[in-house]
């Protein structure tokens, strides 16, 4: 099985730090940062877990071909503390997991392992 997670978000530091807390894991971390991106990555690789800034999430409702693709995955939302109003907005979108930048990683890692728990299978 693939152990990949997809990262949409334009924030390098962002991807970054991600890349950076699932690599003990032995977990390939692909970041993109525009939803055209993410399209070619779901055409190129088998995508196990989607982390996703809630402006990408947002943008899902006119491209409804990723959407689906990225609904199929579990998935967590990336918000801003200071668009706390986002969060309905990106449950009306199908999202239900959460995390508020800035987050600790540790925190990010505890939620996608509770989500999708095959993923840190050796």
């Amino acid at each position: 099985m693939a152990r990949i997670i997809l990262v949409i978000d334009d924030s390098v530091a962002i991807q970054k730090v991600i890349k950076i807390a699932f690599s003990k894991y032995k977990i390939h971390v692909v970041s993109v940062s525009s939803l055209d991106d993410a399209a070619k990555v779901f055409l190129s690789e088998e995508i196990s877990f989607v982390i996703l800034g809630s402006v990408f999430a947002l943008k899902l409702e006119q491209r409804v071909q990723l959407r689906s693709k990225i609904s199929s995955k579990p998935a967590v939302v990336l918000l801003s503390q200071h668009a706390k109003g986002d969060q309905k907005k990106v449950t009306a979108q199908g999202f239900e997991e959460f995390v508020y930048k800035p987050f600790r990683p540790n925190d990010l890692v505890s939620i996608v392992k509770r989500m999708n728990p095959s993923l840190f299978e050796e």
